[in-house]
């Protein structure tokens, strides 16, 4: 892991700034820390968890891909596939 220096050095950010971001990481679960200590930081979490998708969102994605399936005999056509993001 990087010293606080090469830290400032590499983000541009300020000391107290890196100090600060690491604490939100370790009070959100992301990371373990010594406060000040930039060689103790241990990684309890690589990335965000992806929300759960709301029952009703849910059904409704399973819906349209349903009715596209049986519109089109089986298959999905690939513009109507580009354009069901709003689902995702």
């Amino acid at each position: 892991m990087p010293n606080i220096k090469e830290l400032e050095k590499k983000t541009g950010a300020r000391e107290v700034n890196i100090f600060n971001a690491l604490d939100g990481l370790q009070k959100q679960g992301y990371i373990e820390w010594q406060r000040r200590d930039t060689q103790s930081i241990k990684i309890i979490t690589a990335w965000e968890e992806q929300p759960k998708e709301e029952p009703l969102r849910k059904y409704l994605k399973a819906l349209f891909i349903a009715h596209e399936l049986k519109k089109n005999n089986g298959g999905i056509e690939p513009k109507l596939a580009q354009n069901r993001h709003f689902l995702d």
